[in-house]
């Protein structure tokens, strides 16, 4: 699954998008979990829980921990794994829309100091060796051009013993037919995504990076409301602004409406530990 894709690209993505998606998924911009198809919580309500299962994996067990966002988003989920935890989070992203969003609610989410906003590039971390108590990674790993450095980099600031989480898709390994490979790559080049691991990969990657998987839980089916919501969130936004989002949000709202068909696209939730 092959595109052209650069850092650069994704972040015009997402300067371009934010601001949509928080308005379609209440101020996160990530998937959203239901516990079954009985589940009737909007929206919001399950990004929130999806922000909520990935930081109970970090295990924190202390206040004043310090926590790496990778790929912060907008800041919704570090913040409420701040207030939550009680713990230092630090949200990297190389969007300049999404810092400018985050560090605009800082003061009315925690106290001064809990919550800090920055560029940064994942493949190229600035900050020390170990020098974070967890890390955590919702939908963003997925648009690393160079996702072995991206963990290896994460995996050096971790103390040792501590917990890397991450939430994002990947597709099952074994051969994939055609048709579904085809939308695939053509989600791929809309959503700026250089290459969608498989779980192997993933899992691999991992360990070469020294961290050890304690959980890898595939939840797809916890996922799936999220493909049509979004597509007609879109559509919304686009109806009311007429049609001036123009023909790339059309073809999101088109590519999305087939994800949940797509047999061999998988999300999982994975807790790795730094070993040493």
């Amino acid at each position: 699954m092959d595109s052209q894709h650069s850092s650069a690209t994704v972040a015009a993505l997402y300067d371009q998008l934010s601001g949509a998606l928080m308005d379609i998924l209440g101020g996160s911009i990530h998937f959203g979990y239901w516990d079954n198809a009985a589940d009737e919580r909007g929206i919001e309500a399950a990004t929130d829980c999806m922000t909520t299962l990935v930081a109970d994996r970090l295990a924190i067990t202390s206040p004043n921990q310090r926590i790496l966002d990778v790929g912060c988003g907008t800041g919704k989920p570090a913040m409420q794994i701040a207030l939550t935890h009680n713990c230092h989070v630090t949200g990297i992203t190389n969007s300049n829309r999404q810092v400018e969003i985050a560090q605009s609610k800082v003061s009315s989410y925690t106290e001064p100091g809990k919550l800090n906003f920055q560029l940064e590039d994942a493949e190229d971390l600035k900050f020390p060796d170990k020098s974070f108590d967890g890390a955590v990674a919702i939908e963003s790993l997925i648009h690393m051009g160079d996702k072995r450095a991206a963990i290896a980099q994460i995996a050096r600031v971790l103390r040792p013993g501590s917990r890397f989480v991450i939430a994002d898709v990947f597709i099952d390994d074994g051969r994939i037919e055609d048709t579904d490979a085809q939308v695939l790559a053509s989600l791929c080049q809309l959503f700026q995504v250089r290459t969608i691991p498989t779980a192997g990969d993933i899992r691999e990657l991992l360990r070469q990076a020294g961290l050890e998987i304690k959980e890898f839980t595939d939840v797809r089916q916890n996922i799936q409301r999220n493909f049509q919501t979004i597509a007609s969130g879109l559509g919304q936004i686009k109806i009311a602004q007429n049609n001036e989002m123009g023909e790339q949000v059309q073809a999101m709202i088109e590519g999305l409406s087939k994800m949940g068909d797509l047999k061999q696209f998988g999300y999982a939730i994975i807790t790795a530990v730094r070993t040493e």
